[in-house]
């Protein structure tokens, strides 16, 4: 695509009044406002007062006078002197020529605001202010360029400083587990097919390919030569520059083909470059199909090792679980035992473990009548062992608990069983009296009236 032009920015309007907009400005914006600074420096020079830089603002050169032009009746008025002073109007009488006339509507204490608003020094027009005032005006003028200057170089720092991505944390994670994945993969192409995996096409592939390349391009430096019947002059062989394709009809043939049709093809003082150039390509060639004949050689063997592999991991995976079962039920068995004197509990206990065998074999079917389980199945499986382990802890937690109370209540009735009676004066108090009394009203109430 070809590179477009660059667009120049349209050019920054200059307001009438010589008045800075707020907000930054670049290096455009200010050549933009150069006419009104231009104007301030001039009166700068009339008055021989230094620029900003501490040096006499003095012209270069001798500029030409310029034609006087007839002046109007405010410019006679408020004529200056030779120092460039206020004369005193000629229709004051008691004005005093010595004293220098304030302009009206420039106080002489006028501040800048505060607030940054514009003063009535600020809305003077540049014709009415007095040299003082034009170089006060010029030198706020130039502060606040520098200071928009100055906000303008931090924007352009914030605007070249780039945000935090959040999802860039997210995104490296995903690259990380697709690039291990991808590693896997091939660690596992090299094994079932070498030619696909990119070991074999970095070290063989690759290298071979380019040696072929190289030989083709190298093909454009030679020339076919003419050959002609000594006797009858007939034109066998028309000279002309070689091409890539005879490199790739030549690489095809074997090597004494090739040398006799390289022969006449070149002729003697340019079949060196071919020869090399086909070793080069013939030596790769050959390396790279040794590797997948040793690759196709070692398959069998690899192969039966990888499945031995396989297989003593699985035996040790067996082993491991049918131990830890085992352990389990002999450390606690009042948990993970059958109890002949509970064969309801016995019953949940072998229901429950068939149900845990099933969810660790994947859903499939361990005793006869059992049925493949389908994924949604399985899933729903699992989830309730997961919630049914969860909560054995605490309910043997709950269990000991309560225990321990009916243990310490058949401790204290043991004890009240044990006990006999106190001795005592054969007596009968007078609450043991009114229990008396009260049975026997009971007794006869019933006998009278029935229940």
């Amino acid at each position: 695509m070809p590179a477009e032009a660059p667009v120049a920015p349209p050019a920054a309007a200059v307001p009438q009044d010589g008045k800075l907009p707020a907000g930054p400005l670049d290096q455009q914006s200010r050549e933009a406002f150069a006419e009104p600074f231009a104007a301030l420096d001039q009166l700068g020079k009339d008055d021989g007062v230094p620029d900003s830089k501490g040096e006499p603002t003095s012209d270069p050169e001798p500029k030409a006078t310029p034609e006087p032009q007839p002046k109007t009746q405010a410019q006679i008025d408020r004529e200056r002197d030779e120092q460039g002073k206020f004369l005193p109007k000629k229709d004051d009488p008691k004005a005093d020529p010595k004293v220098q006339p304030t302009p009206k509507g420039t106080p002489k204490d006028a501040a800048p605001d505060p607030k940054g608003k514009p003063t009535e020094q600020d809305d003077e027009p540049i014709e009415k202010m007095a040299p003082k005032q034009l170089r006060e005006a010029y030198h706020k003028r130039t502060k606040e360029y520098e200071a928009a200057q100055k906000e303008l170089a931090e924007l352009r720092t914030k605007a070249s400083t780039p945000a935090e991505d959040p999802e860039k944390k997210v995104l490296t994670e995903k690259l990380t587990a697709h690039e291990k994945r991808l590693a896997e993969l091939d660690e596992e192409l090299r094994y079932t097919a070498y030619e696909r995996s990119q070991e074999f096409k970095d070290k063989y592939e690759k290298p071979y390919v380019d040696a072929w390349l190289q030989g083709r391009s190298n093909m454009s430096s030679l020339d076919v030569i003419d050959r002609k019947n000594e006797e009858t002059g007939e034109v066998l062989q028309q000279g002309r520059p070689a091409t890539a394709e005879d490199f790739d009809a030549l690489m095809k043939l074997d090597d004494r083909s090739f040398r006799k049709q390289a022969s006449q093809l070149f002729g003697p003082e340019q079949l060196s470059e071919l020869i090399a150039d086909r070793k080069e390509v013939m030596k790769l060639l050959n390396s790279k199909n040794k590797a997948l004949e040793d690759f196709r050689k070692e398959g069998t063997e690899r192969e039966q090792k990888r499945a031995k592999q396989i297989e003593e991991n699985s035996k040790l995976t067996r082993q491991t679980w049918e131990q830890a079962n085992k352990t389990a039920v002999e450390k606690y068995p009042q948990w993970f035992a059958p109890d002949e004197a509970d064969p309801k509990g016995n019953e949940l206990l072998e229901k429950g473990y068939h149900m845990a065998d099933r969810a660790f074999s994947d859903g499939r079917p361990i005793k006869e009548g059992d049925k493949p389980l389908s994924p949604l199945e399985l899933t729903r499986l699992q989830s309730a062992l997961r919630n049914k382990g969860a909560a054995f802890d605490r309910l043997v937690h709950k269990l000991s608990t309560l225990q321990k109370a009916h243990d310490d209540l058949a401790e204290k009735l043991k004890g009240y069983e044990e006990s006999e009676p106190g001795p005592g004066d054969g007596k009968r108090t007078a609450k043991q009296e009114a229990q008396t009394e009260e049975g026997d009203y009971n007794a006869a109430f019933t006998k009278e009236f029935g229940k």
